[in-house]
């Protein structure tokens, strides 16, 4: 007996539905790193970098790094809607010796507004289209590398002010770590970026595209490098 059309439109439409949901579903990390500041006397610093997603469509993306002068703690919180990963909170609160800085961003989609504080300041911007915070824009692009994408592009609050953030692949290495090595993309910031600097991301496709490390540079030689140590996908750890 043949399959009425209209049944095959539903199924159809359901597994685009699926697929589109599992393309959207990436899977929660923590990663113990170690990140190195290079100057006249280099600062090294240990940390811990988790994701934390769940059925809801709600997630978390915190930084905890310490050593040396320096402590930081950055954390974005957010939902999951229509297919879009919004951030609902940005929260970065860094200490070097006696200089502090504190930023607190909050996005109200339903109210189209995007409020905070940079230090002491105090900021409101017009929430007409997804503007992501300093970390939130990761969750999108995690999702469109798993789709296959190349280049990709987002508004994002730089310090004080929105700025399109753009990427594109550039390449592929054999990353070397303490535990093994792993196959990555490098990912290259295009845009913002002043002149003589350079921002990568590796990332490791067969480990849902998690970042692998982080580095920027100024006129050829490497500035900050964050790297990781150990890593749990899933609550399971990975043996490199």
């Amino acid at each position: 007996m043949p399959v009425p059309s209209s049944c095959k439109t539903l199924v159809v439409l359901l597994v685009t539905c699926l697929m589109a949901v599992n393309a959207l579903a990436l899977s929660n990390y923590r990663a113990e790193i170690t990140a190195t500041r290079h100057g006249t006397f280099d600062i090294k610093l240990d940390g811990v970098i988790t994701f934390r997603s769940d059925a809801q469509g709600d997630w978390s993306l915190e930084v905890q790094t310490k050593g040396g002068p320096i402590k930081s703690l950055e954390r974005s919180v957010g939902e999951t809607v229509g297919g879009k990963f919004r951030p609902l909170r940005y929260q970065r609160d860094t200490k070097v010796l006696f200089f502090k800085e504190h930023i607190d961003w909050q996005f109200d989609w339903g109210k189209a507004w995007l409020s905070g504080k940079v230090n002491k300041k105090a900021y409101q911007f017009s929430l007409a289209n997804t503007v992501h915070d300093p970390m939130s824009f990761q969750l999108p692009l995690r999702a469109a590398l798993l789709q296959g994408e190349k280049s990709f592009e987002f508004q994002f609050m730089r310090y004080d002010r929105q700025e399109l953030l753009k990427f594109e692949v550039i390449g592929e290495e054999l990353l070397i770590l303490d535990k093994g090595r792993v196959h990555t993309l490098i990912l290259k910031q295009i845009t913002p970026i002043e002149s003589g600097h350079k921002k990568l991301i590796w990332v490791a496709p067969k480990l849902d595209f998690v970042p692998i490390r982080y580095s920027t540079f100024e006129d050829g030689d490497i500035k900050d490098d964050i790297l990781i140590k150990r890593l749990w996908l899933d609550d399971q750890e990975v043996n490199f």
